[in-house]
């Protein structure tokens, strides 16, 4: 029964994420904390965060870390089959059509309409996990550092490093 709410639970976050991996955190935080209790808000925060520093897209990454960890290795392959089919079955449904259409007023107006609820969903993503991030002085500092880090643009891998290397020092 867990292998089929689990197949369940991310094709709905597949399926009702538009804007990318991070714009699915609060979907993902909702399913997994919030409604199905499988995560806490810090395992949460964890599975994000390793999600992030792993190579390839948050979502999927995340669903394969959630699916290990409830159901093992069969869970974590139902878990990332389940996120990605619904992108799959509406790409090939909407390519078929899209590029003949791209240029309508139409089509414009549906992004154009959609961006900004991309945009507030990874926003409401990054306040949901640094609110549950910030702990102590220490981490409203390494938050504030990172985020000066990412504006500056300094190359993510060197901000991940930096505040892991001050973690270590201050609480190893």
């Amino acid at each position: 029964m867990l292998l089929l709410e689990l197949f369940w639970v991310f094709f709905r976050i597949g399926a009702f994420s538009f804007g990318g991996g991070y714009a699915m955190i609060p979907f993902l935080y909702h399913e997994l904390v919030t409604t199905h209790a499988w995560l806490s808000h810090h395992e949460m925060t964890d599975v994000i965060t390793v999600s992030q520093m792993t190579p390839g897209p948050v979502a999927i990454n995340a669903a394969t870390l959630v699916g290990y960890r409830l159901a093992g290795v069969l869970g974590s392959a139902i878990a990332t089959g389940a996120v990605i089919l619904p992108a799959t079955l509406i790409l090939l449904v909407v390519a078929r059509y899209f590029w003949a259409r791209y240029q309508a007023e139409g089509v414009q107006a549906v992004f154009r309409g959609i961006r900004p609820v991309a945009v507030a969903l990874v926003a409401s993503a990054a306040v949901t996990l640094a609110v549950g991030a910030v702990v102590d002085w220490i981490t409203a500092v390494l938050l504030v550092a990172a985020g000066l880090a990412s504006f500056y643009r300094v190359h993510p891998v060197v901000a991940i490093v930096a505040c892991g290397l001050v973690g270590v020092l201050v609480y190893g």
